[in-house]
């Protein structure tokens, strides 16, 4: 479908772009929706009250990879790369589909389970998992721009909905729950730490988008307001729950239960209850996103993905007898593996962006859609010199005198 114009620059370059205050309300909603529901509970019942501290460590390696995603689109780094048909650029491509598509299948399973376990225990379970697949799949596949102003739409009434709930917020707490920081041996901790990067790379998908900024800095906004978020909730919910927070499926939803209005106006779980279903439902479109896109990048289509990410996702909660099973698997020595694609894909991007931009410096700024050669454009002369107008000039002349 590109046509190589000069230099191994193709005219037809992607065309994704978004707005930075788009990007971050994705960057908080993405951020909440599973970082706050199951990670918890697994966390304190593996590594007790290094939890919070693990979490701590886990989101600072989060935005970490957020920045070096960001700063790569802000260099362009995906049009350069896709418009000289890099090659390590598809392979890393590649890994960023599968690595996505894995994503979306563990944390789909645990939100159905959640879904039909804890919340609609009488209806038919593969009802249930359709219908939360269908808007995943149709906001994923609509795009960037749908899937962008949606966040920003749904952002305020989430973000209100759950500042509500913690303003409001009254229960005994102690703070001294999240000591001691090693409740195991260090060598210990440090072999299980690796195993949660499932919950890694929520920024990834951005790599395949291109980032229009308004003035205010709305990026570093959104991350450094996503980061003290979700690690002020944790904290919360260690000093409320302490050791029992093994036992809590979701920490966001159940928080709100301490509201005390609810004493006044009745039970106030759904209010964030709605927040992570809506936030849970935007992540997993952006993770379909984002494998389209990859996808895109890798075969030139992205017809197998298109199909393979809802198919992969339904085929594993109909066929494996219990989401358990999946939640196991992803956080066991598959997790080592998540941990280190999340890690090392946004460094290889990098590193090939650094690689083509030292090869092509001469053409690296060329990347936009009306790049044409110059051979090619028409070299008109001004009308005044080809002398097309002088007869009606005189004309008009003659006419004045008389």
């Amino acid at each position: 479908m590109n046509t190589t114009k000069r230099h191994g620059i193709y005219k037809t370059l992607t065309g994704d772009t978004i707005y930075n205050s788009q990007v971050a309300t994705l960057v908080f909603l993405t951020g909440i929706a599973f970082k706050l529901s199951a990670t918890p509970g697994i966390l304190s019942e593996d590594l007790g009250s290094s939890a919070f501290w693990a979490f701590l460590c886990y989101s600072l390696i989060d935005v970490f990879i957020s920045v070096l995603v960001f700063l790569f689109v802000l260099r362009n780094g995906d049009a350069l790369l896709t418009a000289t048909n890099n090659v390590a650029y598809r392979l890393i491509s590649l890994g960023v589909m599968c690595f996505l598509t894995l994503k979306g299948i563990f944390l789909f399973s645990y939100a159905s389970s959640y879904l039909t376990h804890e919340l609609f225990q009488g209806l038919e379970p593969s009802l249930i998992y359709l219908l939360f697949l269908l808007p995943v799949v149709y906001l994923g596949a609509k795009g960037i721009s749908s899937l962008s102003r949606t966040a920003e739409i749904m952002f305020p009434v989430i973000f209100l909905m759950i500042a509500a709930n913690l303003v409001f917020l009254q229960t005994k707490m102690d703070f001294a729950r999240v000591l001691p920081v090693f409740s195991k041996e260090p060598t210990e901790l440090a072999k299980l730490f690796p195993r949660y990067g499932v919950w890694l790379g929520d920024t990834l998908p951005f790599l395949f988008v291109r980032i229009k900024n308004k003035k205010l800095p709305y990026i570093t906004i959104g991350l450094t307001g996503t980061w003290l978020f979700v690690n002020l909730v944790l904290l919360l919910g260690v000093a409320i729950y302490g050791d029992a927070l093994k036992t809590v499926t979701d920490l966001l939803i159940r928080i709100a239960g301490f509201n005390q209005l609810s004493k006044d106006i009745g039970r106030t779980e759904w209010t964030n209850l709605l927040s992570v279903l809506i936030a849970s439902i935007i992540s997993l479109a952006f993770a379909y996103f984002g494998a389209l896109s990859a996808c895109k990048r890798t075969f030139k289509t992205a017809a197998p993905i298109k199909i393979g990410y809802p198919l992969a996702i339904l085929l594993a909660v109909l066929l494996i007898p219990s989401a358990q099973t999946v939640t196991d698997f992803s956080i066991g020595d598959f997790g080592y593996v998540m941990f280190l694609l999340a890690i090392l894909l946004p460094i290889l991007a990098a590193f090939a962006y650094c690689l083509q931009t030292a090869k092509l410096q001469h053409v690296s700024k060329l990347l936009d859609d009306e790049y044409t050669v110059d051979k090619q454009k028409p070299q008109i002369k001004d009308s005044d010199k080809l002398g097309i107008l002088d007869g009606f000039k005189q004309e008009q002349s003659s006419q004045t005198s008389v």
